[in-house]
């Protein structure tokens, strides 16, 4: 959408903006809660982990679409995606959004529903996700912090996110698929004019850009971007700029090290 703006030289309403941030990050949310309990959560009770300590009651949990925690993120989350329907007068599908704005125009009776659908939410959120309250879990800062946090009390270390951490750290899942260490971020949600939201570190979004190496956070610059297709099915194995690449298809399915159609950022 952005990329068709910026082609046209179109500059959304303020509040057109607003309507597709909201919406855009409820689906964020939903997305979230449900990857992990939906489509994770299942294989952390395969029967190879019966013999762990807290297996049972993660099987009560996380059992596939019967456990209390599984059945508890699909109301909820349900309950939320109405807000997306209520600002784009319609869900699945966003096609409310529209290069120029939005189709829609929610009335003060459908903001007022929002508000109200998302304090149930955070309500849900805070009681049976954190065990705390949001403030509380923004305080923690490192690994040290979230130990302290984690026996701080029997809510936090009962609800569901101290619960998979602590059966999480029972599977070794914190001692596998690490990455290299380095996080690139192009930003998002980028905030409109007259805005009262504060953008992390005085930026105009509220997902700041950035690349993240050495335990150092450094400024975001598109023209050091290039693609590696190195391990992808494509011809070529040199990385270039996303202006400047090529994409030549090339997949007979001998290609040993090439696994993906994907094409990676590298800084």
């Amino acid at each position: 959408m952005r990329a068709l703006e910026a082609i046209g030289r179109i500059t959304p309403p303020a509040d057109a903006i607003r309507i597709r941030h909201v919406a855009q990050m409820t689906e964020m949310i939903q997305n979230d809660l449900r990857q992990t309990f939906l489509m994770l959560a299942p294989d952390l009770v395969h029967p190879a982990h019966r013999e762990r300590v807290l297996f049972e009651d993660a099987l009560r949990r996380y059992r596939p679409l019967a456990g209390t925690a599984v059945r508890e993120v699909v109301q909820a989350t349900t309950k939320l995606m109405e807000i997306a329907a209520l600002l784009g007068g319609q869900w699945p599908h966003s096609a409310f959004m529209v290069p120029g704005g939005v189709t829609s125009l929610p009335g003060s009776g459908d903001l007022l529903q929002c508000r109200h659908l998302l304090h149930a939410f955070r309500t849900y959120y805070e009681q049976q996700i954190l065990g705390c309250s949001v403030e509380r879990w923004l305080a923690v800062e490192d690994t040290a912090g979230l130990a302290r946090w984690l026996d701080e009390s029997a809510a936090h270390r009962e609800g569901e996110l101290g619960f998979f951490l602590r059966y999480g750290g029972e599977l070794g899942l914190d001692r596998v698929g690490r990455g290299p260490g380095q996080f690139l971020s192009f930003g998002g949600l980028e905030l409109p004019e007259g805005t009262a939201v504060a953008a992390p570190r005085g930026e105009r979004r509220l997902v700041p850009a950035g690349l993240w190496r050495d335990g150092v956070t450094r400024p975001f610059d598109e023209a050091t971007i290039t693609e590696s297709v190195a391990h992808a099915w494509f011809q070529s194995t040199d990385a270039a700029h996303p202006t400047s690449g090529k994409t030549r298809p090339y997949a007979t399915g001998d290609e040993g090290a090439r696994y993906s159609w994907i094409k990676a950022p590298r800084v």
